[in-house]
Formats: C-alpha cells, structure tokens, sequence
C-alpha cells in the first residue's frame, strides 16, 4: 500500500482508493500467511465503500473454504470412516486422512475435526503454515493471548458460516470482471 499510486490507509488504517481509478483484487486470500482476517477485513470494508470500482475476484483458496462446513461437520467426522477418503491427487494430494493420522500419531493426532482440518490445510490446499499462522494471527488480535487448537478451528468455522469474513468475502466477490477491453479472472 505504501508503493500504491491508487490505494492509500485513512486515519482508521481502512482502505481508501484513489478518485477515478478502479481496483481489481485477484483472489486467492487465503492461506497466504498470518493476516487471513486482517486482509479479509480490508478488503471487505474497500468493497462495501466502494462497489463500483473496487472488484474482488474469488480464487480456488477462496472458494476452497467452502468445503469446511460440510467435511468438518458432525456428522460427517463420526459417521464417514476414514477409510471412505482418499487423497485428491488432482492437488497434489498423496495421502489420505488415516494415513496423515498414522504418520502423526506420535504429535497425538486422531480421527477429530481438528486433524482433519490440519489434513485439509496441509494435503489438500498445500497450506501447511496456515494452522499456526491463524493462530499466530489470532494471537494478535487478541493482544497476545493464548490461542488453543480449538480456538483455531473454532476461527476456520465461523470464517464460512453466515457473517463470517470468507463467506462475506465470496458473497462480494465475482469469477471475473470486464473493466474496457480487459478480462480478469
């Protein structure tokens, strides 16, 4: 921001865009280091103030998300055994949940939903870091206070419920945009 000829931080520390000039965000948010909800945050209120000229583009990582709800969800964690999950290897990913567990039994993982979002993150999305990176980040916001592993899970599923930073991310974001002959996705 501080290089920005367009973008510029107000007295609050929002995002201020400069007058007649447009923003396209490319997407891919999330999972790219320790400011996941600060980002999110920015980006969201820049939109909202300016929805026009501002265009948040939704990314593979954005609209990842969107599977927490349901493969995190009760049910699925106790009921769909561990066997009936295979690795994606259209990402990249080689082993299986009940492999990840066996191959981190030593670090106490088990069949919660706490290991499983930790094999999604890490197999699924390639984001190994990002786990302790909401933490960390969560930690900051909370002036330096302990941040549990269930804290952590707790911030990923709030993040795509209703109200929620990435589920309002999506719902203000679009695949592409056309601004004069240009085509963005």
């Amino acid at each position: 921001v501080n290089r920005s000829e367009v973008l510029a931080f107000d007295e609050n520390g929002n995002l201020e865009l400069s007058d007649y000039s447009m923003f396209v965000f490319g997407g891919d948010l999330f999972d790219k280091g320790d400011a996941d909800i600060r980002m999110a945050r920015l980006l969201i209120n820049l939109k909202k103030k300016y929805p026009k000229r501002c265009f948040l583009l939704i990314g593979n990582r954005d609209a990842n998300k969107l599977r927490f709800a349901s493969e995190l969800s009760d049910d699925d964690v106790e009921n769909r055994p561990l066997n009936e999950i295979p690795p994606i290897p259209c990402v990249g990913c080689k082993i299986s949940p009940k492999e990840f567990i066996e191959a981190n039994a030593e670090k106490g993982f088990k069949n919660d939903k706490i290991t499983r979002l930790k094999w999604m993150l890490k197999e699924t999305l390639g984001s190994e870091a990002a786990f302790e990176n909401r933490r960390s980040e969560l930690s900051l916001l909370g002036n330096g206070t302990s941040i549990s592993d269930q804290d952590v899970f707790d911030s990923y599923m709030e993040s795509v419920r209703e109200g929620g930073f990435v589920l309002e991310y999506l719902k203000l974001a679009q695949i592409g945009v056309i601004l004069n002959n240009t085509l963005y996705i």
